[in-house]
């Protein structure tokens, strides 16, 4: 049997008390599914703390059979974006389940490459959080974008009666303006195309416990607002979708043309017309509206990596 070779790159908040549950959701989907075979993982800041994703991400791999699969420790903090607003987001979280990690030696962005390298043309990367250590590994090494198979995205939302901006966008704008920019194949799977794919409370209900990773899904999701409010099912945010979508490759396919603004909005266009609004920088009349669209972004050469 064929498996197909999935990178996860997540800041996974299943284990942190409080935080959202999807991510770890979409990893026990993916560990547990016969026809993937996920090749490398990392973590990277968002939804809680660099530090605190990497203890979730060795837990649930380590629960689940995968610790074997190489580790990358993450950025832990955007390109240039402001992070201030972070702290209010985090200061309702519970403390992280101590986890006696094991080592990691290698940071996520030179995970990346050595993954793609050493698997060319088969690796799909799913990005889960920020973008940030995807951008940074096509900076150290732009080679590898013919070499990677697909990138799937949770990140934006394009719904023009509501343009706010999407949390993974929003983490880091200048990332995702490289990674969607760079000429990798990217399939976008926005708040659109996520909150489509449900999870009832009946079906939280016939998981089978047993298993760790399974049970503390379970237990962590009881006290979330964002759960309580969902009525009467809950929707999975992305995750498990973008799961999905890597187990079946016809699954939620769009060919979006899009620009994305300073603040982080991901704006539809048309071929037509650009939206005229004040955050958006002017772009060049010479773009091809066929294709997906971002504010330019000059080359740098090697830019600085977070050290483990």
């Amino acid at each position: 049997m064929n498996k197909k070779l999935v990178y996860v790159d997540t800041d996974v908040g299943l284990g942190t008390p409080g935080a959202e549950i999807d991510d770890g959701a979409a990893l026990i989907f993916l560990l547990r599914n016969k026809l993937i075979d996920i090749v490398g993982a990392g973590s990277v800041f968002g939804n809680i703390s660099l530090h605190d994703a990497a203890l979730n991400l060795d837990r649930l791999l380590t629960w689940l059979g995968g610790e074997h699969i190489p580790l990358g420790f993450g950025a832990e903090r955007p390109l240039i974006a402001d992070t201030t607003w972070f702290e209010s987001w985090q200061s309702v979280y519970g403390k992280t389940l101590s986890w006696n990690s094991r080592p990691v030696t290698y940071l996520a962005a030179n995970l990346i490459i050595h993954t793609i390298r050493t698997h060319p043309g088969q690796v799909s990367i799913i990005s889960l959080g920020p973008m940030t250590n995807l951008a940074l590994a096509i900076r150290l090494e732009p080679a590898i974008i013919p070499l990677t198979r697909e990138v799937i995205v949770m990140g934006g939302s394009f719904n023009v009666q509501n343009p706010a901006p999407e949390f993974n966008v929003r983490c880091d704008p200048e990332a995702a303006q490289i990674v969607f920019s760079s000429g990798w194949k990217v399939h976008i799977l926005g708040l659109d195309i996520t909150r489509r794919v449900h999870f009832s409370r009946g079906d939280f209900a016939s998981l089978r416990d047993g298993n760790p990773a399974v049970e503390l899904l379970k237990s962590q999701k009881a006290p979330m607002d964002w759960v309580s409010t969902m009525n009467p099912i809950i929707t999975t945010g992305g995750p498990l979708g973008l799961a999905a979508k890597a187990a079946h490759p016809n699954a939620g396919k769009l060919l979006i043309d899009f620009i994305l603004s300073k603040s982080g909005q991901t704006q539809l266009r048309n071929y037509y017309r650009i939206p005229s609004r004040a955050d958006l920088e002017p772009l060049s009349a010479k773009l091809d509206p066929r294709r997906l669209h971002l504010l330019p972004m000059a080359p740098i050469s090697r830019p600085p990596l977070p050290m483990c």
